[in-house]
């Protein structure tokens, strides 16, 4: 059986859509055999995002419930890509 990760963005993937085809392919020509890394988005992206600790607050937690339902689904690691450094300070 393979390992199964899921890389998690803090973005809204289905906005850029260039981003998400090269993270995946990165990821399959890195990985080792049998691995599948499989990239998530955010659903919702606020455009007021660095103006409200509230609403980072509600973008973090979509991260976080990700992090729950990775574990649900069996997946072996969760991984969060992202240079936003959200959540750090909550």
């Amino acid at each position: 059986m393979g390992v199964r990760i899921w890389h998690q963005s803090f973005t809204l993937l289905e906005n850029l859509p260039a981003y998400a085809a090269a993270l995946d392919a990165h990821f399959r020509s890195v990985a080792r055999p049998g691995t599948e890394v499989t990239v998530f988005g955010v659903d919702k992206l606020a455009p007021q995002l660095f103006g409200s600790g509230y609403i980072q607050h509600m973008h973090v937690d979509q991260v976080l419930e990700s992090g729950l339902r990775a574990e649900r689904e069996g997946y072996d690691a969760f991984c969060v890509g992202g240079t936003l450094d959200l959540g750090y300070a909550l």
